[in-house]
């Protein structure tokens, strides 16, 4: 999962009109469900809103909204960090928007309606990660959850980490072997909200781990290569093994840029390693 800037805060979501940093095309989509919203809110019954929700699913459908998203990502994954191709990308409502289940897969709420055409709750996702979680919403206390648009749900704290949440991305980790971690020194209640985010949107799965352990193994491989060249660089003065060091640092960096696939892990393959030259090419990126 990798950390989405974007252009406001989940606090605005009630007055993303007023957000001046969002592209035209988002400001005319934001016009559009304006108007969606306001009926939406009229009518009473859970069935009414899902019903109306699925009459105007095209709304999250819209290209310019998935174009614009997937620019934030550099046309990654926000959960898999894995870059979109010819399979289609996919808006993730973060918040169920007809149900949503508990832990113990228990459905605990009509869901969130009134965010079904909110901008601050889609997420860009592989198709893999979005059925996995399908309606899954457990909250650390029931009793904080909104029920509905009057009660503010920015009042629960979710299980789920969250790409646009300020830190929670910084709460999961990889080891070696390309598996999703948490972070060394995080909460036993930290440690749980990773596990369940990993388990339920299958961030381990074998293929990942596969892809990740490779991507570690290789940025490992070059900065190990790049220590050593500059070590003889520096004790013997040999601009060859300079030069050979600068193209092993050129490797590293493209591993590293946020464009990159598995750019985090790339990252925390250098961290680990504890030498601060490593710690310090991370940071470049």
């Amino acid at each position: 999962m990798i950390r989405i800037k974007v252009p406001f805060l989940l606090e605005d979501y009630s007055n993303l009109d007023l957000v001046d940093d969002l592209p035209q095309k988002i400001k005319d989509w934001l016009k559009k469900v304006e108007v969606v919203n306001a009926e939406l809110y009229k009518v009473k019954t859970a069935q009414q809103h899902h019903d109306y929700i699925e009459a105007n699913k095209r709304l999250w459908a819209d290209e310019d909204l998935k174009e614009w998203l997937l620019k934030l990502s550099k046309d990654k994954c926000w959960y898999t960090e894995v870059k979109h191709g010819a399979d289609y990308p996919e808006i993730e409502h973060f918040r169920p928007k007809k149900s949503a289940k508990d832990e113990n897969s228990i459905v605990v709420t009509d869901g969130y309606y009134w965010l079904a055409f909110n901008l601050t709750n889609y997420r860009i996702s592989k198709p893999m990660p979005n059925r996995k979680k399908g309606t899954f919403f457990p909250v650390i206390d029931e009793k904080r959850r909104a029920k509905n648009c009057k009660q503010c749900h920015l009042d629960e704290r979710p299980w789920f980490l969250d790409p646009l949440a300020p830190r929670d991305h910084m709460l999961l980790s990889f080891n070696d072997n390309g598996k999703a971690v948490p972070e060394i020194g995080t909460t036993q209640l930290q440690k749980n909200r990773v596990a369940f985010t990993v388990s339920h949107f299958g961030l381990n799965h074998v293929l990942l781990n596969r892809r990740r352990k490779e991507v570690w193994k290789t940025t490992r491989q070059l900065f190990n290569r790049y220590s050593q060249l500059t070590a003889i660089a520096e004790k013997t003065g040999s601009i060859r093994a300079e030069t050979k060091a600068e193209e092993a640092l050129d490797k590293i960096m493209a591993l590293i840029k946020p464009s990159a696939e598995f750019s985090s892990i790339a990252k925390t393959a250098l961290k680990k390693t504890g030498s601060p030259m490593a710690i310090n090419i991370a940071a470049a990126a």
